[in-house]
């Protein structure tokens, strides 16, 4: 039996495309069809579908399904949506991948693979040699699909991987025309300065504002220390974290709320079940710590206040 010798030029595509590549591209790279057919049998490489090949046997990887849409669309094309959006790191694998190609007739394929012709121009700002959209036109795609709460865990995800900023996710808002909610974004979007997830983003909505606390500082710091809210006026730090449990990070919380403590400065910390679960019993009891220290203001009720624990 005959073993066939694969080109180096094909080699490197396989390398550069994640081991995926095209009859064409293997043409190319003189591998005749009785080659391929050989390299199929002798199970080095699988036939995938519409004239793409995979190095090796199996099922493919997701890196490899985001090659196939790719090479399937051809150039000038690149990946969106989720798909996109867990490329740069944010969220998780989807099931289905998007592909914008240029407004051209309308094709069609088979799934899990959408092609969809781009009008907004995001095959101009696509990047990577496995194009993909610019991150925040795949976040305010996916927008239109996901509640507020979820559109801001991606704008501050993303952030928080220094993938884009929420006023960069601005800039590309307004220059899109007709966007679905597009106000309100602009809203939120302006409003989450300085916030580091979406977890701050319902304390602040549901806690702070529908009770008519006053604004903390954002991020403030305190020496070296820094801090989720800071109401420096009434020395009371509030730290928001759905994440705690660390022992190694307890622990320096604990000294560091000593410290503050020392100097007469207090500390509330509260996890994702409180806020999201108890938001009105928490504005009571940051109200009365804010009391405490001086602040002269009122807990206000919000609609969903029970009268036997708000005032």
């Amino acid at each position: 039996m005959s073993h066939t010798t694969i080109p180096n030029s094909a080699n490197r595509l396989l390398a550069e495309q994640a081991g995926v590549i095209t009859r064409h591209q293997a043409s190319g790279c003189g591998l005749t069809p009785d080659a391929l057919r050989g390299l199929v049998r002798d199970e080095r490489w699988t036939r995938s579908e519409r004239g793409i090949y995979l190095r090796g046997v199996g099922a493919p990887t997701f890196t490899q399904r985001l090659w196939i849409a790719h090479l399937l669309a051809g150039d000038p094309s690149a990946i969106g949506g989720q798909a996109a959006l867990h490329r740069h790191g944010v969220g998780p694998e989807p099931d289905e991948i998007d592909v914008f190609i240029p407004p051209l007739p309308e094709r069609t394929f088979q799934s899990p693979y959408r092609f969809i012709r781009d009008g907004r121009d995001r095959l101009a700002h696509a990047r990577g040699t496995l194009p993909v959209i610019r991150i925040e036109d795949a976040i305010l795609d996916e927008a239109k699909h996901w509640s507020m709460e979820r559109f801001v865990g991606a704008v501050t995800d993303a952030a928080r991987l220094n993938r884009t900023t929420p006023q960069q996710v601005e800039r590309v808002l307004r220059q899109r025309e007709r966007m679905a909610k597009k106000d309100t974004l602009l809203a939120v979007l302006a409003d989450l300065q300085g916030l580091e997830s979406n977890l701050e983003f319902v304390f602040r909505r549901d806690v702070e504002r529908a009770h008519g606390l006053p604004k903390g500082a954002r991020q403030a710091r305190k020496g070296r220390s820094r801090f989720d809210l800071y109401y420096e006026a009434w020395r009371t730090i509030v730290e928001v974290d759905g994440r705690r449990g660390h022992v190694d990070g307890r622990f320096r919380d604990f000294r560091r709320d000593n410290s503050h403590a020392s100097q007469d400065v207090i500390t509330l910390r509260y996890g994702s079940y409180d806020i999201r679960d108890d938001p009105c019993a928490l504005a009571l009891q940051v109200g009365e710590a804010l009391t405490i220290r001086g602040w002269d203001g009122m807990v206000r009720r919000c609609g969903q206040c029970d009268w036997r624990t708000a005032s």
